[in-house]
C-alpha cells in the first residue's frame, strides 16, 4: 500500500504541479521511511526505527517551516525568471513583428505618437500656467485687495483709502500698494524705458522673497526727501549693466534723477506679471493720501497665519462702511473686494488652458481609435497564426498577454515620437501665443514630469487600442480558422467593434469641428467689427517726460504740444496729436461724471486727454456740436467731448450739447465742483478693440487737463500721427522731434494701426488657429478610419458582392449597399458628436463673440460638411466593390 501511494503521489506530480508544502512533506516523509528502513535492517523493530529516525531529525516543525520557506523562495525565483524570460521573448517577438510590418508600424506608431506629443504639450503649458506653485513665500496667503464699486470688482485703490485700510484693518501680516509706471533710464549711450513699480516698503514682504543681492527698503525711505534708492530685477542688471556686483551703492539716473542701487531682485520675482525691472518708494505725500477719487494703486495683502479669507473681507468691508461713513461724496456705493492673487492673474487662462488639453485629448483618443482599427484588421491576418499558437497549447491569456505587449511595444515608441513632437510643439505654442496672453508660458518645459506623463500616455493608449483587438483574437474559433485556411468568414462581415470605433471617432471629431466652427466664426465676426475709429497709415508711439524737468502743468503741456506741431510740419505726415491713450489700448483712467441737474448721480466713464486735431487724426468723426479749437485753452470756459453712450446714460433722450458736468478734477485741484459744457459728441469707440464692449468715453482738451492727472499719468501720452509715407518715414519724423526737444528721452511702444488692431484679435486668432488645427487633425484622423473600416469591408466581402453581381446586382446597387454599410457609425457618431458638443461648447462662453455656444447654423453647417466628406471618404474603396470579377467570384465558390 506504501508503494501505491508513493506511485499515486508520483502521478499526481507527473499530471499537477504538487505546491511547496506537498513537496517537503513528501520529501521530508520519504527520508523518514529510508532512514527507519536502515534501522529496521539494523535489528530493531519497525515502530522504534521510526521513532529513531524522527528524533534524529531534531525539530521537525521547525524543519517543515525552514525547508517550506527556502522552497517558497526557489519557486518565487523560478517563477520571476519564467516571467522575465517570457517577457523577453515577448518583447523580441513584438519588435520581430512592427519589423516584418514596417508600414503598419510607421502609421501606427506615428498615429499614436502624434496624439501623444500634442496632449504632452498641452499638458505641460497647463502645468507651466495653472499647476505650477507661485514663487512666493505663501502663495495661499497671498491676496490682491480691489474695491468693488456697484458690484463691479477689480478697482484700483485711491491713495487715501490705501493708507486708511492699512491702518484700519488687523487681519493682515503686511498690506502693500504698488503704482505700475515706466521708468526712463538715462545713463550709457542709449536711453531706455523700463516698466517698474512704486511700491510701499512693506511690498516686497507680501511676496517672502529675498533680494538677490544688497537690501529691501526700509520705511524711513517710503517718504517723501528720503526716497532716492531704487531696487533692479536680475534680468535688468545682466542684460544693460552686464551683471557687475559693484552696482550696489552706485547712483544711476532714472527719469533724471540719480538713485542709489541698494538691491537686485531675483529673475522669477514679478508678482503682477508685467516683467518689472525697477522698483522705487512709493512715498506718498500727505496731499496725495488726501486723495480719494483718484485711483491707481494696486494693493496686495499676506494673510495672517489661520485668519480665513471671509474674515479678511469682513475686515476690510467694516474699514470700507466707515469710510463711506467719513467720505460719502467719494465713497458712495464703494466696498472691499479681496481674491488669491494666483486665481487673479490667471483670469479665465486656467479654464481655457483646460478645454484645449480636453481637445487635444479627444485627438489622442481618435488617434486610439484609428489604431484599434488598425490592430482588429492586423489581426485578421494573423488569424491562422494565432488560432496555431492555440491548438499547440498557448491559452487565451497567453495570446492576450502577447497581443498586449506588440501594442505596448508600439506606443512605448509612440511615446518616444511624442516626446519629441512635444518638444516642437512647445515651440510652436510659446511663439505663437499673443504676448501676456497666458502668464508663464515661457516657462514651458518637457521635463521630468512630463516624460512620465508621456510615458502614462503611451500605457493608457496600449490599453485603449490594443486591448480590445487582444481580446477579440483571443476568442477565435479554432476549428473553423483552421478549416478555412486563415480566410475572412461570414462573422468578419458585421464587426461590429469597427462600427463602434468609427462612430466614437466621428462623434469626437464633429465635438472638436463645432467647436472650431464657433471660434471662426468669432473671428469672422471680430474682423468686420468696427472699432469706431480708421487707423489705416497711422502710427502711434509713447513718451514720457521726466518730473524732474517738466515739475509745471504748463511745461508738460507746451511741451507736447510743441512736439505736435513739429511732427506735422515733416513733409511725409498729413496729421499728428497727443492723447493720454494710445488707440485701441484698452487703457485709460477711470472717473465719473456728475451732471449738473442730478449732483447724486455718477455716470462711469473711460477718459481721454487729447489735443485738438486728435478726432481727426484717428479718424473719428464729429455727431453733434463741435470739436475743440484754439478756443479751448487753460483759463478759457472748461468744456468736454462725449461719446454717444455717454451721451445716452447722463442726459438719456436729452440733446447734451450746451449741458453741463463735473468730472475729473480731484480734491487737489478744486475747491468746489468744476462744471465743463459739452460742446461735442462723437461715435462710440471700442477702445480695447473689437473683442471689447462699447465703453462710455470722455475727451478733455489737453490744456485744460486737471493739474493732479500729470502726476496720476507720469507725463506719459501717445504721439499719434497718419501718413501715407510708411510707417518707417513717420517713426523718424517722431525721433527726429523728440531728439530735437530733449536728446534722452527715449521713444518707445512704437506701433502702426494695423499692430495695433492685429493684437487685439491675437487672441481670437490663437484659439481659433489651435482648435482649429486639432479639429482638422482629429477629421483627418477620424476619415481616415472611416475609409481603412470601408476598404476592410470591401475586402472580406468581395466574394459575397462578386455572387450579388453574378445574381443580377447593379453597380448602383453595389455602391448603395456599401455606402450603407459605411456611413450607418457616421450617422451614429454625428448623433452622438451633436450632443457632445452642446455639453462642451459652453465652456467656450468666454471666447465666443457675435455667437452663442448653441448656435443651430455653426451645428448644421459643420455637421452637413463632416457628412459630405464622410460620404467621399466612403465612396472611394466602395467603388472598388463594383470592380469585383462575378466570374472569379463564383470560381472561388
Amino acid at each position: 500500500m506504501a508503494r501505491l501511494g508513493r506511485f499515486g503521489r508520483q502521478l499526481r506530480s507527473l499530471l499537477f504541479k504538487a505546491s511547496v508544502a506537498e513537496e517537503v512533506d513528501a520529501e521530508l516523509a520519504f527520508h523518514v521511511e529510508m532512514r527507519a528502513r536502515e534501522l529496521e535492517a539494523a535489528g530493531h523493530s519497525p515502530e522504534d526505527a521510526r521513532q529513531l529516525a524522527l528524533g534524529r531529525l531534531g525539530d521537525l516543525g521547525h524543519l517543515k517551516h525552514t525547508m517550506r520557506h527556502l522552497g517558497e523562495t526557489r519557486e518565487h525565483a523560478d517563477e520571476r525568471r519564467e516571467r522575465l524570460g517570457d517577457l523577453l521573448d515577448d518583447l523580441r517577438y513584438a519588435l520581430r513583428q512592427l519589423v516584418a510590418a514596417p508600414a503598419f508600424a510607421a502609421v501606427a506608431i506615428g498615429t499614436l505618437g502624434l496624439g501623444i506629443g500634442g496632449t504632452t504639450a498641452i499638458f505641460s503649458a497647463v502645468r507651466a500656467v495653472v499647476l505650477r506653485p507661485w514663487p512666493w513665500a505663501h502663495p495661499e496667503r497671498t491676496m490682491i485687495v480691489t474695491e468693488r464699486w456697484r458690484g463691479i470688482e477689480g478697482g484700483s485703490l485711491s491713495p487715501g483709502n490705501f493708507t486708511d485700510w492699512r491702518a484700519m484693518t488687523s487681519s493682515f501680516e503686511a498690506l502693500a500698494a504698488e503704482q505700475l509706471r515706466s521708468f526712463a533710464l538715462g545713463d550709457g549711450d542709449t536711453p531706455e524705458r523700463v516698466l517698474g513699480g512704486s511700491v510701499s516698503a512693506d511690498f516686497f514682504a507680501v511676496f517672502g522673497i529675498p533680494p538677490l543681492r544688497g537690501r529691501l527698503f526700509d520705511s524711513t525711505e517710503d517718504a517723501p526727501g528720503h526716497d532716492d534708492v531704487v531696487i533692479l530685477a536680475e534680468g535688468l542688471w545682466r542684460r544693460r549693466y552686464g551683471g557687475d556686483p559693484a552696482i550696489l551703492g552706485r547712483a544711476i539716473q532714472i527719469d533724471g534723477n540719480p538713485l542709489t542701487v541698494v538691491g537686485l531682485m531675483p529673475a522669477s520675482f514679478d508678482p503682477s506679471l508685467s516683467q518689472e525691472q525697477i522698483w522705487r518708494p512709493l512715498a506718498l505725500t500727505a496731499a496725495q493720501i488726501a486723495q480719494r477719487d483718484s485711483y491707481y494703486l494696486s494693493a496686495y495683502g499676506l494673510l495672517k497665519p489661520g485668519i480665513p479669507r471671509e474674515r479678511a473681507l469682513a475686515d476690510l468691508n467694516r474699514a470700507a462702511d466707515e469710510l463711506r461713513r467719513r467720505y460719502p461724496e467719494e465713497n458712495a456705493n464703494r466696498s472691499a473686494a479681496m481674491r488669491p492673487l494666483g486665481e487673479f492673474l490667471l483670469g479665465a487662462v486656467g479654464t481655457q488652458l483646460w478645454v484645449i488639453l480636453v481637445a487635444v485629448s479627444l485627438v489622442l483618443l481618435i488617434a486610439c481609435g484609428n489604431v484599434a482599427n488598425l490592430l482588429l484588421a492586423r489581426a485578421a491576418t494573423r488569424r491562422r497564426e494565432i488560432a496555431i499558437r492555440a491548438a499547440v497549447g498557448a491559452g487565451r491569456g497567453r495570446i492576450v498577454r502577447q497581443l498586449l505587449t506588440e501594442s505596448l511595444v508600439m506606443s512605448a515608441l509612440a511615446s518616444a515620437v511624442g516626446v519629441v513632437v512635444a518638444q516642437a510643439l512647445i515651440k510652436v505654442l510659446v511663439t505663437a501665443a499673443p504676448a501676456g496672453a497666458f502668464p508663464r508660458l515661457e516657462q514651458t518645459r518637457v521635463d521630468a514630469v512630463a516624460l512620465v506623463f508621456a510615458l502614462l500616455a503611451g500605457l493608457a493608449a496600449t490599453v485603449m487600442s490594443g486591448l480590445v483587438p487582444a481580446l477579440r483574437a483571443a476568442r477565435l474559433d479554432l476549428q473553423a480558422v483552421l478549416r478555412s485556411g486563415g480566410r475572412g468568414s461570414a462573422a468578419q462581415v458585421g464587426d461590429r467593434t469597427r462600427k463602434v470605433l468609427i462612430a466614437m471617432e466621428a462623434g469626437l471629431a464633429l465635438t472638436l469641428l463645432i467647436g472650431a466652427g464657433l471660434l471662426l466664426r468669432t473671428a469672422i465676426y471680430l474682423q468686420r467689427l468696427p472699432t469706431g475709429m480708421d487707423l489705416r497709415g497711422v502710427v502711434a508711439a509713447r513718451l514720457t517726460l521726466p518730473s524732474g524737468r517738466y515739475a509745471e502743468p504748463a511745461r508738460v503741456v507746451q511741451a507736447f504740444e510743441d512736439l505736435v506741431t513739429d511732427v506735422t510740419s515733416a513733409p511725409s505726415v498729413t496729421r499728428a496729436a497727443a492723447a493720454s491713450v494710445s488707440p485701441l489700448s484698452g487703457l485709460g483712467s477711470s472717473s465719473g461724471l456728475t451732471p449738473e441737474e442730478r449732483r447724486e448721480e455718477r455716470v462711469q466713464l473711460s477718459l481721454r486727454l487729447v489735443t485738438v486735431d486728435y478726432f481727426g487724426t484717428v479718424g473719428l468723426r464729429l455727431e453733434r456740436g463741435r470739436l475743440f479749437d484754439a478756443r479751448d485753452i487753460a483759463g478759457a470756459p472748461p468744456v468736454m467731448i462725449l461719446s454717444r453712450r455717454l451721451a445716452d446714460l447722463t442726459w438719456p433722450g436729452q440733446d447734451p450739447i450746451g449741458r453741463r458736468g463735473s468730472c475729473c478734477e480731484s480734491s487737489l485741484d478744486r475747491g468746489g465742483p468744476v462744471w465743463r459744457t459739452v460742446v461735442g459728441v462723437v461715435p462710440d469707440v471700442r477702445s480695447g478693440g473689437p473683442t471689447t464692449d462699447l465703453k462710455p468715453q470722455l475727451y478733455l482738451p489737453l490744456r485744460q487737463a486737471p493739474p493732479s492727472s500729470w502726476d496720476l499719468r507720469q507725463r506719459t501720452l501717445s504721439l499719434v500721427a497718419r501718413s501715407d509715407a510708411g510707417a518707417g518715414v513717420v517713426v523718424g519724423a517722431m525721433r527726429a522731434a523728440v531728439r530735437r526737444l530733449d536728446p534722452s528721452l527715449p521713444l518707445y511702444a512704437i506701433s502702426t494701426g494695423d499692430d495695433l488692431l492685429a493684437r487685439t484679435l491675437a487672441p481670437a486668432r490663437f484659439n481659433t488657429l489651435l482648435l482649429g488645427t486639432l479639429a482638422l487633425l482629429g477629421l483627418t484622423l477620424a476619415l481616415a478610419g472611416i475609409y481603412s473600416v470601408v476598404a476592410y469591408f470591401v475586402t472580406v466581402r468581395s466574394q459575397e458582392m462578386g455572387l450579388r453581381m453574378a445574381l443580377g446586382a447593379k453597380t448602383q446597387d453595389i455602391l448603395r449597399l456599401m455606402l450603407l454599410q459605411g456611413l450607418r457609425p457616421v450617422a451614429v457618431g454625428l448623433l452622438l458628436g451633436a450632443i457632445g458638443a452642446l455639453l462642451t461648447t459652453r465652456f467656450l462662453r468666454g471666447t465666443l463673440y457675435g455667437v452663442t455656444p448653441t448656435d443651430p447654423l455653426t451645428f448644421v453647417a459643420v455637421a452637413a460638411l463632416f457628412a459630405l466628406i464622410a460620404i467621399v471618404a466612403t465612396l472611394v474603396p466602395a467603388r472598388r466593390a463594383t470592380r469585383v470579377d462575378p466570374t472569379k467570384a463564383l470560381a472561388e465558390n
